[in-house]
């Protein structure tokens, strides 16, 4: 668990789990209720049922919720602590610390690309000073030399050692965030009408009420432009008012809010030529009692488009199409009698005008709901935090390329010897600039 080869097999693990999630189409419905499950596949090609049945229970249409994500996650996290821990003493005395030896064990961990050698060397200057210390200045290194003991310590951007452990500390925030927000957070994504409220997944009776949808362009179906009004009423009595554009984001009362989309939507009620009485209609991809005033989707499965008339024995599908000639939209009505599959009539009206069809008039108006995420509980707070921790300490580790050495001249038979360790977060081309500057050959020993 303390190699860092496993940091990159764990984060080459998340790499594929997230390109997967691209390539296979992935669903927030509920796969285990038999009721979502089947409107999840009623949206897919009949022919590809068998397929679809066959890999649901591997959880890959559900990738970034499943043991496929969580378990590298929880690896990187105890991973990530446990280097953090065993490489702070030494990122801490490289930084800032005391060596008197080269033998020490805090000396002799590595962080980077270590080698241990024991060379001839000249002695040291009468200032205590050691004559390839022009040398190593070329290459950035700063020495400090302990007359006293004969040590001296190298060292090149040495704050920049602390950067290796904030990398595992910035990866064991981000792992730890995001599995706090996938086991203990809630997430929520609805579809609000204009004036429908619900309760947020918070302490004390918190309401948010959708005031109003604008879409830019008003009738245009794949819009992205617009904004939303919300209103949020707490349990003391105050309310705020709160208008966000599509697709941001923002904090509401300690839950991550964020206006996915304006969703278009077609507006039905109906009723009778003769009596002027109002005539009950039922969505039949929505359970409940039949209803005076239907709201249906445009942009999805056209299943959801149908509505029935219990009374009349009818059924009809609005569609929406928009066109050069027509920019803002026609609604497209066909009509199907009893359990007929082929439409009897089928007419196109514009919005805001009614339809008459077998004694029944039928009113259409175009509006907008709001799909919004909601996101409780704070890891998202920490997978933040961890994510600009590893974006600075990656910018200062690719920057900097710290650099730490550290030696000791020892009296031999024939004059000095320098036994010298060395321990560089760089290329070989450092490796060798370093290792030429003490004189020292490139096969010695490597650690």
């Amino acid at each position: 668990m303390a190699s860092p080869r496993l940091t990159l097999i764990l984060l080459l693990w998340l790499g594929c789990v997230v390109a997967f999630s691209l390539l296979i189409p992935q669903t927030a419905y509920q796969l285990e209720d038999p009721l979502q499950r089947s409107r999840w596949l009623a949206g897919v090609p009949r022919e590809m049922w068998p397929f679809m049945e066959g890999l649901q229970p591997w959880g890959l249409f559900q990738l970034l919720s499943s043991v496929w994500l969580r378990l590298p996650l929880a690896l990187l996290l105890a991973h990530s602590v446990i280097m953090a821990i065993a490489s702070a003493p030494a990122a801490w005395q490289r930084a800032f610390g005391c060596v008197t030896s080269p033998t020490d064990p805090l000396a002799l961990s590595h962080l980077g690309r270590q080698h241990v050698a024991t060379l001839e060397a000249a002695r040291p200057d009468a200032d205590g000073s050691y004559p390839p210390g022009d040398q190593l200045a070329r290459v950035g290194y700063r020495l400090e030399t302990h007359t006293g003991e004969k040590t001296w310590v190298g060292r090149r951007q040495a704050p920049a050692w602390l950067a290796h452990t904030g990398l595992y500390v910035g990866l064991a925030l981000v792992a730890a965030g995001l599995l706090l927000q996938g086991w203990l957070g809630q997430a929520l994504e609805m579809n609000l009408q204009p004036g429908q409220a619900m309760r947020l997944p918070v302490e004390g009776a918190t309401t948010l009420i959708l005031d109003a949808v604008s879409a830019s362009p008003e009738h245009d179906p794949t819009t992205d432009v617009g904004s939303v009004t919300l209103r949020v009423v707490r349990d003391i009595g105050d309310e705020d008012r709160i208008e966000m554009p599509l697709h941001h984001s923002r904090l509401v009362q300690g839950v991550w809010l964020t206006v996915v989309n304006a969703a278009p939507i077609v507006e039905l009620s109906a009723t009778d030529v003769r009596t002027g009485g109002e005539v009950l209609l039922q969505p039949l991809m929505e359970p409940g009692p039949p209803r005076g005033r239907v709201r249906l989707p445009l942009t999805t499965n056209p299943e959801e488009r149908f509505v029935g008339i219990p009374d009349h024995n009818l059924t009809l599908r609005v569609d929406y199409t928009a066109s050069e000639a027509s920019p803002a939209g026609q609604f497209v009505v066909s009509f199907f009698r009893g359990a007929d599959t082929s439409p009897e009539t089928v007419t196109e009206t514009g919005a805001a005008t009614s339809v008459e069809f077998d004694g029944v008039r039928y009113r259409l108006d175009f509006a907008h709901n709001a799909r919004l995420r909601l996101h409780s509980g704070m890891g998202w707070i920490s997978a933040a935090v961890g994510w600009l921790l590893v974006l600075v300490c990656t910018m200062v580790l690719a920057t900097a390329s710290p650099g730490w050495m550290v030696g000791r001249l020892l009296d031999s038979p024939r004059g000095m010897r320098l036994a010298v360790v060395t321990d560089v977060l760089a290329g070989e081309h450092a490796e060798h600039a370093v290792r030429s500057s003490l004189h020292v050959p490139v096969s010695e020993d490597r650690v």
